[in-house]
């Protein structure tokens, strides 16, 4: 089975009001060093293709304190979404601010969270679907625009009710 590693920015530390939470560097360590794979969903909801969109297999903190991951996408759903990137939104246990999933979203909480494809197992039809490379600048012009772009939808999300950030109290 093919599927394209895609890496990226998850989260970064900050308060978190509406939800009543403070997430900090020593937070997102703790969650990193206790990691273990968690599955990939679709904004945060049981649907037909839970178990099927891959899986979120490995975080690491950034030396600029924002949590960074890989995630593992299946072949199928590189093909259908191209190479643009792939917005996400983690999900946190409250009491243990340990990492329980991630969901596939078009509204993130943190605006510039976003994974782009690092390269792809896959040895068919290669000179199609080839995953973007991008430089260190490039990506990181990405990351700005992504946040500039999703900072505006997150204001009307919050002013229309919704709320893609799910904090669910497993303990």
């Amino acid at each position: 089975m093919s599927c394209t590693i895609r890496r990226g920015k998850l989260f970064e530390p900050g308060h978190f009001e509406d939800k009543d939470i403070t997430i900090t560097r020593a937070d997102l360590e703790a969650a990193a060093a206790s990691f273990q794979p968690v599955l990939v969903n679709l904004d945060h909801q049981k649907t037909v293709l839970d178990g099927h969109l891959g899986k979120l297999r490995a975080v690491s903190v950034s030396a600029d304190g924002t949590l960074a991951g890989e995630y593992e996408e299946p072949g199928w759903l590189s093909q259908l979404l191209g190479n643009a990137e792939r917005k996400v939104s983690l999900e946190f246990c409250r009491a243990t601010k340990k990492i329980t999933g991630m969901a596939l979203t078009i509204s993130p909480r943190i605006s510039s969270a976003a994974l782009f494809a690092a390269f792809s197992n896959s040895n068919e039809n290669e000179n199609e679907n080839k995953p973007e490379v991008l430089t260190y600048d490039e990506f990181l012009a990405h990351q700005e625009a992504a946040r500039r772009e999703n900072e505006e939808r997150v204001r009307e999300d919050v002013a229309f009710g919704r709320d893609y950030f799910k904090l669910p109290s497993r303990g």
